[in-house]
């Protein structure tokens, strides 16, 4: 016998996969890559702020610790893309619609990595809250100024 499967049924696999039509895989990917480069660079401004040589120094030590913060940065950043993404995917995919809520449960996912990574809770549920919030905001203005992509399911 054949199965269909809808858009609420469909595993996460699935849903990670194509969601809307679009290639999910393809954006966790690149959102990560994203958030890679991005961390990277946050993490390289950073490590040039805050680290203070002293005169005799060892050199190894310091370019350690500077590739340390530049390599955690750009981690925590490279999760928390491809974590929006996949959510957002999945969230579309399970929900049957695309509209905000997708972009605010993604949001609240990725800004929880941020918390995860420094074992905080009240620092994942207020990054969670901080990154949901932006992420709607976003969304509504693209959508405020005619935006196709974020206008045609929004009322369904």
């Amino acid at each position: 016998h054949t199965h269909t499967h809808t858009a609420k049924t469909m595993p996460f696999s699935k849903s990670l996969a194509k969601a809307e039509g679009n290639d999910c895989f393809g954006k966790t990917v690149e959102a990560s890559l994203v958030g890679g480069i991005a961390g990277a660079t946050f993490g390289a401004l950073s490590a040039a702020w805050t680290s203070k040589p002293e005169v005799g120094q060892k050199t190894g030590p310091m370019l350690l610790n500077t590739a340390g913060t530049i390599g955690r940065n750009a981690g925590i950043l490279a999760v928390a893309g491809a974590t929006y993404e996949a959510a957002k995917c999945a969230s579309t995919n399970i929900r049957g619609k695309d509209d905000v809520m997708n972009n605010m449960i993604a949001g609240c996912l990725a800004g929880s990595v941020a918390g995860v990574s420094v074992r905080r809770v009240g620092t994942a549920v207020g990054t969670c809250a901080a990154v949901a919030a932006v992420a709607s905001l976003v969304r509504l203005s693209g959508a405020r100024k005619g935006n196709k992509q974020h206008t045609e399911h929004e009322h369904e």
